[in-house]
């Protein structure tokens, strides 16, 4: 919940971005690098930040502001953030809602690319409790949709290459190797999918029920091909009546957990007696974590072997 003071900022950072907003979408601005500076990439997702700055290599300059610990979801920039992301030759959002704080401040539109538009029919819209997908719609809010796109591995092979078009439009005399690094890292990508494919084939022929404390693993569990239960808390901590019946009843090989999950949560789903998985969203940097695709295959690892594969 934004609070007062919260409020007081955004009022403030909207006067200083509105200030800057024409000269930003000025046609005659100088292009990036034609006064000898580097062109500098802005954004506010991690995923995103880790994809940019593999391409850019010491051509571009990527610039994340997110403390650590944080996500663009929750992030409230400060006055010197919003001066970095005006000053940014692109801005890269993620899309899908994720980046709430684009509603409460105007960017400079030239400049501000949301990589989610060229796969919107693939979005997965939450209504409630229930996860379903929706194809082309025209103008529609985010409000609802699930942001955590990168999860799908075709999906984030999908964002690198909105990324490179936007790298090689500022840095077109660094085309040749911010191509080669594109192409390396979309590899990993393909890799990852075909690991993932695997596991939907090792488990062909079987109906696999899982339930999640959150809706953000939806993009994975559709390419899984899983069938997925969201569980329900009382207010006192408990698992609702209502998804003990669900468990009963459906019989799930595994429970999702996130690896920030309350412990006290963690206790409660562990004592079903059902094999809790956790699945890293990648969402943020995590201290000697590895790299962005062996923490999204260690995620695939972690479910192969909740399910004996």
């Amino acid at each position: 919940m934004v609070n007062r003071w919260q409020r007081f900022e955004y009022a403030f950072l909207l006067v200083v971005v509105l200030a800057g907003c024409g000269a930003a979408d000025n046609p005659n601005e100088t292009f990036p690098g034609a006064d000898g500076r580097q062109p500098v990439v802005a954004t506010t997702s991690y995923p995103l930040y880790k994809m940019a700055s593999e391409l850019a290599g010491d051509d571009v300059v990527v610039e994340y502001s997110v403390a650590a610990g944080q996500t663009s979801r929750t992030w409230v920039p400060s006055s010197e953030d919003v001066q970095k992301l005006q000053a940014a030759d692109v801005v890269l959002l993620n899309g899908a809602g994720y980046e709430p704080w684009t509603q409460k401040l105007s960017l400079p539109r030239s400049r501000t690319i949301d990589t989610s538009n060229s796969y919107r029919d693939r979005l997965i819209q939450v209504e409630n409790t229930v996860t379903h997908q929706h194809g082309p719609v025209g103008q529609q809010s985010d409000r609802g949709v699930i942001s955590t796109i990168w999860l799908d591995p075709e999906l984030a092979a999908a964002q690198l290459r909105r990324v490179e078009e936007q790298l090689l439009r500022l840095a077109p005399e660094a085309a040749d190797a911010i191509s080669q690094r594109a192409t390396a890292f979309s590899n990993t990508f393909d890799q990852l999918d075909q690991q993932l494919q695997q596991l939907v084939a090792d488990s062909a022929g079987n109906t696999i029920t899982v339930f999640t404390n959150e809706t953000d693993l939806q993009y994975l569990i559709t390419r899984l091909g899983w069938q997925s239960h969201q569980i329900q808390w009382s207010e006192a901590g408990r698992l609702t009546e209502e998804t003990v019946n669900d468990i009963n009843t459906t019989s799930p090989q595994l429970i999702l957990i996130h690896a920030d999950c309350n412990e006290n949560r963690v206790q409660v789903l562990q004592a079903t007696g059902i094999t809790c998985v956790v699945v890293d969203t990648c969402e943020s940097e995590l201290s000697g974590a590895d790299s962005l695709v062996a923490r999204m295959s260690g995620n695939l690892d972690r479910l192969r072997a909740g399910l004996g594969r």
